[in-house]
């Protein structure tokens, strides 16, 4: 890869596409390697010289793989706690609270289910937020990625080459079924929520629940409740069909003490759920 040739990937023969399915096995198994060789060359550096991934390997993202993963080890004691459930041997609900400009969005709303659909094209996931705008903006960011890594005349191949055109028969601001699927199935390869929207008749393998609880729905106890109803409907999404098998994540941060990640999550759910809350200092 240090020498790697800066060829337009529509110059590439047979060959060269065959000789560099080490590195799709590679991204397929390192979810770090896809993102700097997948993602990191599709986002251009802004005026500092600093692409949108450079910190892909910051260390707090690390330990969220390592709660991915339900990995006991703990690198960050420091700043912040680290507990994996207790009341729940699927380890299949994951919080990660973190304070704001620490990139979780970017790393798990996008990279994440990048990858994960990458390494499974049949997933069904499932992006919600607090407000559903906010969800059609993280997967507007998902297709953007998707359509500058399908553009062969990029100068670097590399995303091209893992991702190849991901563009699918169905592709809008809602929702999107990627390239490369072999299901039939209602349910998208991506669909998009919020807090004021049902869903129905669909289930999903992945559940993201990317700040759920936001500074607009915390001012008074009716909406922190609202938002508490909504957050526990989720769980109705589920694919049952695979014995309780989705997995959710939530990114969020701690707006209230009131709110569900303090009272909830971190009370009477803390044995059931894998969780990391790091400090901002």
């Amino acid at each position: 890869l240090h020498s790697f040739p800066t060829r337009r990937s529509s110059d590439l023969d047979k060959t060269s596409w065959d000789s560099y399915e080490i590195i799709r096995e590679r991204c397929r198994s390192d979810f770090f390697y896809f993102i700097k060789y997948a993602l990191n060359p599709l986002s251009p550096p802004n005026s500092f010289g600093i692409r949108k991934f450079d910190y892909y390997n910051a260390e707090h993202f690390k330990q969220f793989i390592r709660l991915i993963n339900n990995d006991p080890n703990f690198t960050l004691s420091k700043f912040g706690i680290y507990s994996l459930a207790t009341k729940n041997e699927k380890h299949n609900k994951k919080a990660y609270l973190v304070p704001r400009a620490h990139g979780k969005t970017t790393i798990i709303t996008v990279a994440f289910v990048m990858w994960k659909l990458f390494k499974n094209p049949n997933l069904r996931i499932l992006i919600d937020s607090s407000i559903w705008d906010n969800s059609r903006s993280m997967l507007r960011e998902i297709k953007d990625l998707y359509l500058k890594a399908a553009d062969r005349k990029n100068p670097n191949p590399l995303p091209n080459i893992i991702l190849g055109n991901q563009i699918g028969d169905l592709w809008n601001e809602d929702q999107i079924i990627i390239n490369g699927r072999t299901i039939t199935d209602k349910t998208p390869s991506i669909s998009t929520s919020g807090i004021d929207r049902e869903i129905t008749s669909q289930h999903f393998d992945i559940v993201i629940g990317d700040d759920m609880v936001s500074k607009e729905n915390v001012t008074t106890k009716e909406q922190r409740d609202k938002t508490k109803r909504s957050i526990y409907s989720l769980t109705e999404v589920g694919d049952y069909s695979k014995d309780f098998s989705t997995l959710f994540i939530f990114p969020g941060i701690i707006w209230h003490y009131d709110d569900w990640y303090s009272s909830d999550l971190l009370g009477p759910l803390k044995d059931y759920f894998d969780v990391i809350k790091l400090k901002c200092w």
